[in-house]
């Protein structure tokens, strides 16, 4: 992938997102008719819908990403 594209995708996460998804934007493209990566796209756009409406309640509050890794290595946000 060139700069160019990276810093698009990199603007299309910031825009549609909280976080990055765990199975990672190309993937999810690659997949996106799986079941598997529609629920992930489902529920990461859902959360950016929540925590996006609840910021504008109260515009001095800040959402703040936190990452976690499970015991089993898979990652999760």
């Amino acid at each position: 992938m060139v700069a160019s594209e990276e810093d698009e995708e990199e603007k299309e996460l910031r825009q549609r997102f909280m976080a990055p998804p765990v199975s990672g934007l190309q993937e999810l493209r690659r997949r996106r008719r799986e079941l598997r990566s529609r629920m992930e796209l489902l529920i990461m756009e859902t959360q950016a819908e929540v925590c996006r409406a609840l910021a504008a309640l109260d515009p001095g509050a800040a959402f703040a990403v936190d990452t976690w890794e499970r015991k089993e290595g898979m990652e999760g946000p």
